[in-house]
């Protein structure tokens, strides 16, 4: 017998298995219009996406299609907010809402594509619970920003289960 084939026999029996992943794909963020935006404005409105009930966030991906190399943040939260945030409206969470925030991400270093730029975060490791399966996120910008018709963001999140 081969000792290679010995030690491929172990590896595979002390391999650690983890639990199949799932992501959000590549959706986009709900409301957002072809518009300008000035500096802490909400971009579309707060929207939802099923997500699995005990969750631990590994990465994130924000892709602007516009160009702008503009930082955005995401807010991340068990329900939906009491107060609608409108798009192309200050993002001001009222107090009643603000406990609802369960995480937030900054897009803030960008990958320049000439006509595109992405910005992601990997190995968050946040483990977040939500006990309806519904995650409600709402994302805004830190700086003023046109965003252009035919290109609007992207967000993607991936998650492990950890039921």
């Amino acid at each position: 017998m081969a000792i290679g084939w010995i030690i491929r026999k172990i590896m595979e029996a002390v391999a650690i298995k983890l639990p199949p992943g799932y992501s959000t794909g590549r959706i986009p963020i709900e409301g957002v219009v072809a518009a300008a935006y000035a500096a802490g404005d909400a971009l579309g409105k707060q929207w939802m996406v099923r997500v699995p009930k005990g969750s631990i966030l590994q990465s994130a991906t924000y892709w602007d299609l516009s160009d702008l190399n503009v930082p955005v943040r995401l807010t991340i939260s068990r329900s939906q907010f009491a107060t609608a945030i409108a798009d192309n409206a200050a993002f001001d969470v009222p107090n009643v809402d603000e406990l609802k925030i369960d995480y937030e991400l900054n897009f803030d270093l960008f990958n320049d594509h000439i006509t595109s730029r992405s910005s992601y975060i990997d190995q968050i490791g946040r483990d977040l619970k939500f006990p309806s399966g519904e995650c409600w996120l709402q994302a805004w910008t830190f700086a003023a920003q046109t965003i252009l018709a035919d290109r609007l963001p992207r967000i993607q999140l991936d998650f492990r289960p950890d039921e």
